[in-house]
């Protein structure tokens, strides 16, 4: 009878155990479901990936060449806001451009070797041609009368004579087309150099003071903007592009901004040349009795650029990166959680994720825009609509 008590007993006792646990286990799954809706955004909202930050980096980088192209006429006719605007764009937006083609450059092998034949020496071959000869007929006409001087508006003209175009000189946008061409071919060879970005940035402070260089195959600005090429695959091998940033670089990139639009404005006033920026002249060309500085000038430009590209690429990181809520379970038993205001910045989060990622969309075609927009301003000042 005793025996059967006990027997009792202990199975009341195991099954008391097993409840307990059982509770134990049900509110552990409680906790971890709590933790993890504040832990991460909402699973079920896609995120932008490297990929998708890097393409809508790239909608906004292109939407900044347009802007700059459209108002190009304007500055040269002496509108002051123009100027400004272009010396703050132009001092980062193509390099910037170049720094993340370099980043998704890899190695050359056959099938990208036909890539770069079919997106960018094949284009060129077609659209050299096209460009030049409807240049020719819209603004230097279809007979040998001098009845138009080639100017696309009153004070801005690509072309500088009726037959003066070959395929050794770009038309004016498509020299990008050439300059990618020669530094993705380059690239193997530049990084088996030691120091390879300080040199080519010291190429690219020399390569001005050579006069018949020029526009020749784009070779100037190939070789000023050779860094940041570089840099871009250097970036992309060491995973530093958009890394988490903290409170200090946020507010130095916040600093730089304000420089950068202060600088812009006292460019304009002191009429420093908006071609120091275009990289493609040499600096007798550019600077005139100032030539002999034409290298410091070149490095200030280089110091100038690195100043804007990390604003960019952290105001880039903070415009895209999932935000994320943390709560532990120990501050969970002591505090009580707002659900409301965690709610709405997951809401926050989701809107913002979604604008990214179909911006992003558009910023992968970005070769199609910088290819066409010129002649949307072409027509634009034959027609008499710019």
């Amino acid at each position: 009878m005793i025996l059967a008590l006990e027997v009792d007993q202990m199975q009341k006792q195991r099954s008391a155990s097993l409840e307990i646990e059982a509770s134990a286990a049900d509110i552990a799954v409680g906790m971890e479901e709590q933790f993890s809706m504040f832990t991460t955004a909402s699973n079920c909202e896609e995120a932008p990936s490297m990929d998708d930050r890097l393409s809508f980096a790239k909608f906004v980088l292109i939407t900044l060449v347009v802007l700059g192209h459209f108002i190009e006429a304007y500055s040269k006719a002496g509108n002051q806001v123009a100027t400004v605007i272009m010396h703050l764009i132009y001092s980062f937006h193509v390099p910037a451009f170049v720094l993340i083609s370099g980043y998704y450059s890899k190695d050359l092998t056959s099938a990208r070797r036909r890539k770069l034949l079919s997106g960018l020496v094949l284009p060129y071959v077609i659209l050299q041609p096209l460009f030049c000869v409807a240049y020719t007929g819209l603004f230097y006409g279809t007979d040998d009368s001098e009845t138009q001087d080639g100017m696309m508006t009153q004070n801005w003209s690509l072309m500088s004579g009726r037959r003066d175009w070959n395929f050794l000189y770009p038309f004016a946008h498509l020299w990008y087309l050439i300059s990618l061409l020669c530094m993705r071919i380059w690239l193997p060879f530049a990084l088996e150099m030691k120091y390879t970005v300080w040199f080519h940035m010291i190429l690219g402070c020399l390569v001005g003071y050579n006069d018949s260089v020029g526009r020749f195959l784009s070779i100037h600005r190939t070789v000023v903007l050779l860094p940041y090429f570089i840099a871009g695959r250097l970036l992309e091998e060491s995973g530093a592009l958009l890394r988490p940033v903290g409170i200090k670089l946020k507010f130095t990139a916040f600093f730089f901004v304000l420089l950068q639009v202060a600088g812009s404005v006292l460019a304009s006033q002191v009429d420093v040349p908006l071609d120091i920026w275009f990289r493609a002249d040499s600096y007798a060309k550019v600077l005139g009795g100032y030539s002999s500085y034409g290298g410091l000038v070149q490095l200030g430009c280089y110091v100038w650029t690195a100043m804007c590209l990390t604003s960019f690429f952290t105001i880039l990181h903070v415009a895209t990166e999932r935000k994320t809520s943390y709560i532990s379970i120990a501050v969970k038993e002591t505090e009580k959680v707002d659900g409301s205001r965690n709610q709405r910045n997951r809401e926050e989060s989701s809107w913002r994720d979604s604008l990214v990622l179909k911006l992003a969309f558009w910023g992968r075609q970005s070769m199609y825009v910088y290819i066409l927009h010129m002649a949307v301003l072409m027509l634009m000042a034959k027609f008499g609509y710019y």
